[in-house]
Formats: C-alpha cells, structure tokens, sequence
C-alpha cells in the first residue's frame, strides 16, 4: 500500500466550507438560530413568562448550567505507627 497522494473519498466533501465542524455550528447559531438551552434561559429572564413555565425552564436548563457534584469521597489510611491520613475531595458526577 502507497503513502500519501490523492485518494478517492479522502478530503471536506465539496460544499462544506473551511473550518472546525464547531466553527460553523457557532456561525449558523450566529444567524438567527438558538439552542434549546438559550430558549430556557430566555423564558426565565422574560417578565411576561408565567411562574409553571419558569419553573419548568429552570429545572430543565439547571444541569447545564450547573455541574452536579457527587458526594464526598472519604480515604483514610494509617497504622498504629504512623500519623493518621486523611484525603476528602470532590469529583464531578458523571450521568
């Protein structure tokens, strides 16, 4: 098998113009579009909006705008020799 050259289906397909695939998805959002997550937030922030349905935006909306973190994970090490280790932190929960 040869290195390099020109091979069938390799390259952007024709149509798609340059750049990163989150380039252009930041482009079209740019023109008019909104995520879900913009829609929610808006309904939170517009007075005229009802409570049940601002309840509902912020409830959906939450996670990702908030990371949920797991509970804390305890290690505890020693002997009867040694000073007593004590390790407490906190990890993001993974869904």
């Amino acid at each position: 098998m040869s290195h390099g050259g020109k091979r069938p289906g390799a390259g952007r397909p024709k149509g798609i113009k340059a750049g990163t695939k989150a380039e252009r998805l930041a482009a079209s959002l740019g023109q008019g579009q909104t995520t879900p997550l913009k829609y929610m937030l808006n309904l939170l922030n517009n007075p005229q909006v009802s409570v049940e349905k601002k309840m509902w935006a912020a409830k959906e909306a939450a996670p990702f705008v908030h990371s949920k973190l797991s509970s804390v994970n305890q290690v505890v090490s020693g002997d009867d020799k040694k000073p007593l280790t004590v390790q407490i932190g906190w990890r993001k929960k993974k869904d």
